[in-house]
């Protein structure tokens, strides 16, 4: 019965590959390292790329990556630019324009202050009326929007910005994904200077999504995922 299974998702695999014969472009972000990242040679590397280029190879599909700032990396989908983003958290009001395939990886997100606040801020609460950096046009604003409105948020376009802007006292606090945040920190030898809270995690599946209307290319996707 197994091999019946397989049999008959290798068969379909092939038939909706035939409508997708044609490369796939994928939005990817340049700089969010260890997801997706441009290295020294200008390739695109990191653990979703990889990811991908497996999805690549089960479903015999060819693919590009499209490489951009992260906010970028929704305009390109929405405008045409790309057929699937990478990888991003759900959110309701993003169900206009965009839908959300499966969830293809766990992550957590952190807090991070400055190490003169340490006697400060010790919880999320006593963020309040404080400055907080998040990536602009990320989950992380809307959250702290909707669960702690009375938080000041200042926003990004690059992850290590939101490193230099905490290790600067351009702002009182970062939210953001954990190994995203530890990644620029100790690339940019600020790990004395700042302090995570210990009493807050954030759990989120990132998603792939793509464009609403895509009927072939969302069940090559779940196929192959």
């Amino acid at each position: 019965m197994n091999n019946l299974i397989k049999i008959f998702l290798l068969i379909i695999i092939i038939f909706i590959n035939t409508l997708y014969s044609k490369t796939i472009r994928i939005a990817v972000a340049n700089d969010f390292i260890p997801y997706s990242f441009l290295d020294e040679d200008n390739k695109t590397r990191g653990l979703l790329i990889d990811y991908w280029m497996l999805w690549s190879k089960k479903t015999n599909t060819k693919i590009e990556f499209i490489a951009s700032s992260w906010p970028k990396t929704l305009t390109n989908l929405k405008n045409g630019n790309a057929d699937i983003h990478f990888g991003i958290f759900y959110e309701k009001s993003r169900e206009k324009y965009f839908e959300y395939i499966s969830p293809i990886y766990n992550t957590n997100a952190d807090i991070y202050i400055n190490k003169f606040n340490k006697n400060v801020i010790k919880n999320i609460n006593d963020l309040a009326g404080k400055r907080v950096g998040v990536i602009d046009f990320s989950y992380y604003n809307l959250y702290l929007k909707n669960k702690y409105p009375s938080v000041k948020i200042v926003k990004y376009k690059r992850f290590r910005e939101l490193i230099y802007a905490l290790d600067k006292k351009e702002v009182d606090a970062i939210l953001n994904e954990s190994l995203t945040n530890w990644f620029h920190i100790i690339n940019t030898l600020t790990f004395s200077n700042l302090y995570k809270l210990e009493n807050f995690t954030l759990t989120k599946n990132f998603f792939a999504i793509t464009k609403k209307g895509e009927k072939e290319l969302k069940e090559l996707l779940i196929l192959g995922i």
